[in-house]
């Protein structure tokens, strides 16, 4: 397997992030926006692999924009950066995750994520962008909302 490195999103990967996220057919809107955190997966040589987000709220995150460019699929990139943005947001101190996802539910149910009702992610983060700009493009009653704790719960 190739080597790659996850490291924070800076403002210079802004259009490397668009572009990518554009191939893949995802929301562009929020990219890098106030009150959020991407990841960037590079090759060795600095080419962009992947990347991902998380937009935060008080007690929950909301991971978004997971994108991998087709070439290096199947190389655990989409896992990699799941885990390392959620694994950053438990450190500190969120108990939630959710996502929207109509395309990879799959995907995001075999990582230990469940299907919960899209009210739920929206009174869990209403001031997150991408909670905001479903809202306000009419397009949150149509999506799927997607739960995982990121602590253990005990009784």
């Amino acid at each position: 397997m190739p080597a790659f490195t996850v490291t924070p999103a800076q403002s210079r990967d802004y259009n490397r992030i668009l572009n990518l996220i554009q191939h893949v057919t995802l929301l562009t809107e929020g990219i890098l926006a106030a009150g959020t955190r991407y990841w960037v997966v590079e090759t060795a040589s600095g080419e962009l692999a992947a990347c991902a987000g998380l937009e935060f709220g008080s007690d929950a995150v909301l991971f978004r924009s997971l994108a991998v460019y087709e070439a290096y699929r199947g190389d655990g990139l989409a896992r990699r950066l799941i885990d390392h943005a959620l694994n950053e947001a438990q450190a500190e101190g969120y108990h939630h995750a959710y996502c929207f996802s109509t395309r990879a539910a799959d995907y995001f149910s075999r990582l230990g994520f469940r299907e919960v009702p899209v009210a739920q992610l929206a009174a869990a983060l209403p001031d997150a962008p991408q909670v905001k700009h479903f809202a306000m493009i009419g397009k949150l009653a149509g999506e799927r909302a997607w739960w995982k704790a990121l602590t253990q719960e005990t009784n």
